[in-house]
């Protein structure tokens, strides 16, 4: 039995029954231990470095370890560590300390750790509460995780959808090109937008096959996806050849994936306006056989319809496009809105539509979506060099003022 096999069974009794994910802890393992082969594994059984501390009345081990100042610089202390008859009791403890706090502390500082779902954000949670001075640990633990796909123990303490993006073609290969656009770039132009609005939802994961303009290979993207152990394989196209309109494809006799199509399929369609409906279809495409769970492709438009381009080249399309993606996942699967994300139907009032339209005269806004949550980079973005015409506009006038004083 592997390190990652004995510790995983431990991983998930407890986390599941604290609200810790089983990759995070495993993880932790992995790093502090050096998979069960550092000094403190091999003789206190202690994989996460946890220190006596107060109440302990166990056994203890003592030895020199490197810790890092609030600069980041390193030193090394001697200190004292709780001694374990096995790896569960390690496991028991550090799970305790994620779901109780610091004892003496009024609240718990790892409050974020326990029942969080994405192995991203708990990372840094663990880090953010202090647990490790190593400015690196974060991105240490997320590459273990990905490394040795963790994240499937965690589906085994929550129902976890794991969902690939993958953006059709990239770098040296543009895919069709027409109409002064290029497939490669509106593939992932809109595989951002459905991982983004997917982000609004609960118990998902996702991972996308490329995020810049790079080529993995087909092998590439269909041997990652299986690796990572995906539920399900969504490949984002555009047409050409002549035609006009949308379509999407499965492989040849896969239920599962022709269940699913039927459900997104519809969903894009009600999305995209217009756009003639070409139909479910199925075709023996590489990514769509070689992918060991359901898939699809989904072809969005003909690059070289002058009709269908005008379209792409729309932004309102294109959003139209990826919340057709998005609901089709979500109405397949399941999935519900994270909370804080959900908000009423909102109409604008006359004087808030005033606002809206000023706003565009004025070039600050598009207008769409007035009620949606701003990130405040952007707020300041468009606002400031509106600030500075004011700010050189009150200096000329103070200037005028003198002269005619």
């Amino acid at each position: 039995m592997t390190f990652i096999d004995q510790l995983a069974v431990y991983a998930v009794k407890h986390g599941s029954t604290h609200g810790v994910l089983p990759s995070l802890i495993i993880a932790q393992g992995i790093l502090e231990s050096g998979s069960g082969t550092s000094e403190l594994a091999k003789n206190a059984n202690n994989l996460f470095g946890i220190k006596k501390g107060t109440g302990w009345t166990g056994e203890v081990y003592s030895k020199c370890t490197g810790e890092y100042d609030k600069s980041g610089k390193y030193f090394e202390i001697n200190a004292d560590f709780r001694k374990y008859p096995s790896f569960e009791g390690a496991v028991i403890d550090l799970c305790n300390k994620y779901a109780n706090g610091i004892p003496g502390e009024k609240t718990n500082r790892y409050a974020a750790v326990i029942n969080e779902k994405d192995y991203k954000r708990v990372t840094q949670a663990v880090y953010a509460a202090g647990y490790a001075t190593d400015p690196k640990y974060p991105s240490k633990l997320t590459s273990i995780i990905e490394k040795n796909n963790l994240t499937k123990y965690d589906k085994e303490v929550i129902q976890l959808v794991k969902i690939y993006l993958d953006a059709g073609h990239g770098g040296s290969d543009p895919g069709a090109v027409g109409n002064g656009l290029k497939e490669k770039d509106i593939t992932l132009t809109l595989a951002k937008r459905v991982e983004a609005l997917l982000r609004n939802y609960q118990d998902v994961q996702t991972k996308m096959s490329r995020t810049s303009d790079t080529y993995p290979s087909l092998a590439d993207r269909t041997n990652d996806a299986n690796k990572w152990g995906a539920d399900f394989f969504m490949s984002f196209h555009v047409n050409a050849g002549g035609g006009t309109g949308y379509e999407d494809f499965v492989y040849p006799g896969s239920s599962k994936s022709i269940s699913y199509q039927s459900i997104i399929h519809a969903e894009i369609i009600k999305n995209i306006g217009g756009l003639v409906n070409r139909g479910k279809k199925q075709a023996d495409y590489h990514v769509l056989r070689e992918t060991k769970m359901p898939s699809i492709l989904t072809e969005c438009g003909f690059i070289d319809s002058s009709s269908d381009a005008a379209l792409l080249k729309q932004d309102e399309f294109i959003n139209g496009l990826a919340q057709g993606h998005v609901d089709g996942l979500v109405k397949a699967f399941g999935l519900k809105k994270k909370e804080g994300t959900e908000m009423a139907e909102q109409k604008l009032t006359e004087a808030q539509e005033a606002i809206r339209q000023e706003a565009i005269r004025l070039k600050i806004t598009d207008g769409n979506d007035p009620f949606r949550m701003v990130n405040q980079f952007y707020a300041w973005a468009v606002t400031i060099p509106q600030a500075q015409k004011i700010e050189q506009l009150e200096k000329r006038i103070a200037e005028l003022d003198k002269k005619l004083k």
